[in-house]
């Protein structure tokens, strides 16, 4: 297997055009990179990654929920996880983080306490970058849609440019579903759908140890 060399150089034009995509051409969507926060949180995240510390296993879920990655910019990650969790990754960066609260989600404790109990780091993203919220409702989450979809696969391209994944894993059916698409078939339950020890084990069958 060629492993290729990743490439933070692209990470400051990426994060750009996530700000820039603005408040998106769809209704019932917001944009968290509208917030530097979560610019510079997501900067500090992918830079660290490729510093080195990425184990080349990058899973990809659906969309941010509003309590995780909506409010921090870092897919499958709260602001709780942020100041409190004990893996060494997130210790690493949290001088150079903006945390405002202590929101939590419960999606994002249960993959980064599981994470806590590994020796190898995968990288997150989602299929939809920006936050799908039911109409008139800020504090909710939906599923997004094929077009929304459609809207996030070329930030799915750059992320993959930037950390050149050996390994791509679509977290739950619909990112799977779409992943599928793109020539990549591996799929783990999405661990808030009753899913986290079927997501526990996948992510340990796909080396994530």
């Amino acid at each position: 297997m060629v492993i290729k060399r990743m490439n933070p150089r692209l990470i400051p034009a990426f994060v750009n055009s996530l700000s820039a995509f603005g408040t998106l051409p769809l209704p019932n969507t917001a944009n968290p990179y509208l917030s530097p926060g979560c610019c510079t949180n997501l900067s500090s995240y992918l830079i660290a990654l490729c510093n080195p510390r990425f184990s080349g296993v990058l899973l990809v879920g659906e969309a941010p929920g509003y309590r995780g990655c909506a409010i921090t910019g870092i897919p499958f990650t709260s602001e709780r996880v942020l100041t409190t969790c004990s893996h060494h990754f997130l210790i690493a960066i949290r001088p150079s983080l903006t945390i405002t609260g202590m929101g939590t989600e419960r999606t994002a404790t249960i993959v980064w306490k599981d994470l806590c109990t590994r020796h190898t780091l995968p990288a997150f993203w989602n299929a939809f970058p920006f936050h799908p919220h039911v109409t008139g409702n800020l504090f909710s989450n939906r599923a997004p849609t094929a077009a929304e979809i459609a809207i996030g696969t070329p930030f799915l391209t750059g992320i993959i440019n930037i950390l050149c994944p050996h390994i791509i894993i679509g977290v739950g059916k619909k990112a799977g579903s779409v992943l599928s698409l793109l020539g990549h078939h591996l799929r783990v339950p999405h661990p808030s759908y009753r899913g986290a020890s079927g997501y526990k084990s996948g992510i340990a069958r796909a080396g994530i140890r």
